[in-house]
């Protein structure tokens, strides 16, 4: 979803921190590590703060030519290492995630001409002591609305234990992926996914079973989460892109997704459940609206 530039560098650290959170996740979709001393995992996330940065803003994707976006990663990289030096202390300093995500992202923006490289300076030491997690205490009072609306959503509903029950319940909400009942959301509003959409679906139905009254606006935040794992899962091979190809699976790709994405299961335990989900396709039934089973259709 594009939004305007953000007006104030409280503005743009929030919008960091939140893309370094899908970055993160997608990250560990690929089974990477947060380390910021490993090579393969920076140039992932400086890839990710690229992609990122062009899809707060509304551009549109390159053209897909590996070698044009190579040339942009690296004059991002340039970039960056150059407003490594506007951010305070030693440049050969060691560094956190969230600083080495800040300056790719603020990079990224330069390239674009978004912003200008004096402007993205600015920012960095604005922001440094910020994502370093020097400031805990000083902004205490001023942080806590936003700290209550990152905290875990209350689970109400207990996952499955076992493989087996995982994929027997989401077997079970696959039959419901065509028209799923809304969600309730925690200010008693409903958030109704759109007809035919297999992410909103899986999302609205994985929260409904844990019982999760999400805040307003949390779930198309999840699922814009849930959309940026399922891109970087594309380069994976193609065993992954034909799992994605079939209904059934990519629902039950998104289930876990959403419940790894709220920490109530971990990749060990994705695995086997995408293990078992596999073993049982021919267990997955057919869709079914719920006008079509002697319920209520769906309201326009």
């Amino acid at each position: 979803m594009a939004t305007s530039i953000p007006p104030t560098p409280a503005d743009w650290l929030h919008e960091v921190l939140e893309n370094l959170e899908v970055a993160a996740m997608a990250a560990a979709g690929e089974g990477l590590d947060s380390d910021p001393e490993q090579a393969h995992w920076v140039q992932f996330m400086r890839r990710q703060a690229l992609l990122l940065s062009r899809e707060a803003r509304g551009m549109d994707e390159d053209d897909g030519d590996p070698e044009v976006e190579l040339d942009e990663l690296d004059e991002v990289d340039d970039l960056a290492r150059t407003l490594r030096r506007a951010a305070p202390g030693d440049p050969r300093g060691v560094v956190s995630e969230a600083q080495i995500f800040l300056l790719f992202y603020l990079a990224a923006h330069v390239k674009s001409r978004l912003i200008d490289a004096n402007e993205a300076a600015s920012l960095v030491s604005d922001c440094w002591g910020e994502c370093a997690g020097e400031d805990d205490d000083g902004d205490a009072d001023q942080g806590d609305d936003e700290a209550d609306a990152d905290e875990p959503w209350p689970i109400t509903q207990p996952a499955p234990q076992l493989p087996a029950a995982w994929a027997g319940e989401i077997i079970a909400a696959y039959g419901r992926s065509a028209d799923p009942p809304p969600l309730m959301l925690v200010d008693e509003s409903l958030y109704k996914p759109k007809p035919g959409a297999l992410l909103e679906a899986a999302t609205v139905l994985a929260l409904a079973n844990r019982g999760v009254k999400p805040p307003p606006q949390a779930v198309e935040q999840l699922i814009d989460t849930i959309g940026a794992m399922e891109e970087d899962v594309r380069s994976m091979g193609p065993e992954w892109e034909a799992m994605q190809r079939i209904p059934s699976l990519a629902f039950s790709m998104y289930y876990v997704w959403v419940h790894l994405a709220i920490g109530i299961a971990d990749e060990d335990q994705a695995m086997g459940i995408m293990q078992e989900c596999t073993a049982r396709i021919g267990d997955f039934p057919e869709p079914v609206r719920r006008d079509q089973t002697g319920g209520r259709g769906r309201r326009n």
